[in-house]
């Protein structure tokens, strides 16, 4: 079954990745009432309806032992939506470099390597945080004076 599906008898088609119905149907009167544009929204959300429960529900592991009680039984998975949505914000234009970047790229010269947080230990036999509690210097402080 694919993801869009259309009703022969209303000419609706179905996007059911997105959750969309789109009614291509025109009203043949001039004048609308409200009560018939209920009732065209009616018919479209049970032809929906229709369409999504033909979906079939994949629970993890029928039986108690293996079931995924996080998630109910009557979820399904939608299939990979087919119309292509556009964006709702444009795309992002590329950072520009900045002076020093821009030196370092011409020069050739690497990305400052980040100095690690633990440092090991000699005398402790052991990471230990190069600042903060527990730092480095606070062991060889107190070696020193002990």
């Amino acid at each position: 079954m694919t993801a869009i599906n259309q009703s022969e008898k209303f000419n609706v088609t179905f996007d059911l990745g997105h959750l969309l119905v789109n009614d291509a149907q025109t009203f043949n009167k001039d004048s609308i009432t409200e009560a018939e544009i209920k009732q065209r929204a009616i018919q479209n959300l049970e032809l929906f309806y229709k369409e999504l429960f033909k979906l079939s529900g994949n629970q993890v592991g029928d039986d108690n032992q293996n079931r995924d009680f996080d998630k109910p039984k009557d979820t399904v998975k939608l299939p990979d939506p087919i119309l292509k949505l556009p964006r709702s914000k444009p795309i992002p234009k590329p950072k520009q470099l900045s002076k020093w970047e821009k030196y370092r790229v011409e020069k050739g010269l690497p990305p400052r390597q980040k100095r690690s947080r633990m440092i090991f230990s000699e005398l402790a036999q052991d990471w230990v945080p190069r600042w903060g509690k527990g730092r480095y210097y606070n062991l060889t402080f107190f070696k020193f004076y002990a």
